[in-house]
């Protein structure tokens, strides 16, 4: 790890590699998110080289930043280690101290008593006076605005389960599901149809999708990922049973296609 912090260094240093001297927090965020999907997706496909590249090319991300509040003079790579390491042991004292957790409901119970707890601590240190503060501090103020729309929802869902605004069971959600698909119909039978009333309701039906994965604890993130990967795989083998080009024939491109999804689910 020594050796990797000083090849960062060097490539940051006068002298060193243009490109990445150049870096700044704002130009290397694409390359974070962009690094993170690869890695994403290496993880769907479970190819233990491909994961090893990617977790590098995501850990260089992290040393980049690092690197660049370092030659700021606020922080380096090791208080990020140290940062980590203390909070790491804090949130476990089941492991690294005396407290006694009997499942997960305890577990859970336990976590988010320190998790409010620092949550405290940072207000604290905080100038409450200020409508900026006020503003800030909502359920949702550390849900980052870069998740995507199904990370998001779920979070978002997830924050308001907390305060008691939940259903008891996957049956609700799952009726709300029925409710807004047939409001989806509804829309879509008028004799006037509204594009963004249309929009609106197919959003609402996507966002009781999710609070129906979050009730199964499913990510619906990766539910969607992996439905993707399996209609892109069924398409390959559907273009491949007809050497590369479908008929014209819809009859025979739908059989073929419920062969294929049946066969490789």
């Amino acid at each position: 790890m020594d050796s990797l912090l000083r090849i960062i260094a060097r490539l940051r240093a006068p002298g060193g590699c243009p490109w990445d001297r150049a870096q700044t927090h704002s130009s290397l965020k694409p390359y974070l998110l962009e690094e993170t999907h690869e890695l994403l997706e290496a993880l769907q496909l479970g190819d233990p080289e491909k994961i090893l590249e990617e977790l590098g090319d995501v850990l260089l991300q992290i040393l980049l930043h690092a690197q660049l509040m370092s030659e700021k003079k606020h922080f380096d790579f090791n208080d990020v280690a140290r940062r980590l390491e203390a909070k790491l042991i804090h949130r476990h004292p089941h492991v690294f101290g005396n407290s006694k957790v009997r499942n997960l409901k305890e577990l859970h119970v336990q976590w988010e008593a320190l998790k409010n707890a620092e949550r405290g601590r940072q207000n604290a240190e905080q100038k409450n006076s200020t409508s900026a503060y006020r503003a800030a501090h909502t359920p949702f103020k550390d849900v980052p605005k870069t998740f995507t729309a199904l990370m998001r929802a779920q979070k978002v869902q997830s924050r308001v389960a907390k305060d008691g605004f939940d259903w008891k069971t996957s049956r609700g959600p799952l009726a709300k599901i029925r409710e807004e698909l047939h409001e989806v119909t509804s829309e879509l039978n008028k004799p006037r149809q509204s594009r963004k009333h249309i929009e609106a309701e197919l959003g609402d039906l996507l966002f009781s999708v999710v609070n129906l994965c979050r009730k199964w604890d499913i990510s619906a993130e990766t539910a969607l990922r992996s439905a993707n990967l399996r209609f892109e795989n069924r398409y390959l083998r559907l273009l491949k049973y007809f050497k590369g080009k479908l008929p014209k024939s819809k009859s025979l491109v739908e059989t073929a296609w419920k062969t294929v999804k049946t066969k490789y689910i």
